[in-house]
């Protein structure tokens, strides 16, 4: 694959609207494909942001990711904006690309999600924030412990297992006594998987 694509890249010329041209007007079933040989060529903004707006397709969504993620955090700020879209595919496979390239100029806008109501995306941006393992996470990732959904509790005790902030030691003696039993579960399964010693009695 790697061979076609370094081919592909020293032989084909074609102005970049063209590629624009036929990256927005490709039919539904050609799409993954035009991605592919896009994605090959991706080495200049336009072409990033026009990759990083086919996200919410499902058909091509495959390949797009696998093109941004092949270029790391160059594509970080593209994939940033596509967070704000009204797309709930897009959003979804945008936390996903920017955890898998551990782009950390996305930790605010990911833990702002965390304030939502959509429990997927919750999940989703957990799972992101546990890659990307960013202390200014921590305390929008602590409000989710008590969440209803077991998954998004779940998401977020494995965000901050990976975490391990150095206040969580501290902070999980205080949530064992909680008035709510999902924050006590929550807490004693951090204490359980990273063994906080002080927090062994309570």
């Amino acid at each position: 694959g790697e061979q076609i694509a370094t081919l592909l890249r020293r032989t084909i010329h074609a102005p970049m609207q063209n590629l624009l041209e036929a990256l927005n007007n490709a039919p539904e079933a050609e799409l993954p494909a035009v991605a592919q040989i896009v994605g090959w060529l991706l080495d200049q903004a336009p072409i990033e942001q026009a990759l990083t707006q086919l996200l919410g397709k499902p058909t091509a969504q495959k390949e797009v990711l696998k093109a941004l993620v092949r270029h790391g955090t160059r594509v970080g700020e593209f994939l940033i904006e596509q967070l704000e879209s009204s797309d709930m595919e897009t959003r979804q496979a945008a936390i996903s690309a920017l955890g898998r390239i551990g782009d950390r100029r996305a930790v605010f806008a990911l833990t702002d999600i965390l304030k939502e109501d959509n429990e997927d995306l919750l999940i989703s941006a957990a799972q992101a924030l546990t890659t990307l393992g960013d202390p200014n996470a921590y305390e929008a990732l602590l409000n989710l412990l008590a969440h209803p959904n077991i998954s998004v509790r779940q998401s977020a005790i494995g965000a901050l297992n990976a975490l391990n902030h150095p206040n969580m030691a501290e902070r999980t003696i205080t949530l064992l006594s909680d008035t709510n039993p999902l924050m006590r579960e929550s807490a004693a399964r951090i204490v359980g998987y990273i063994g906080y010693r002080n927090s062994i009695e309570p």
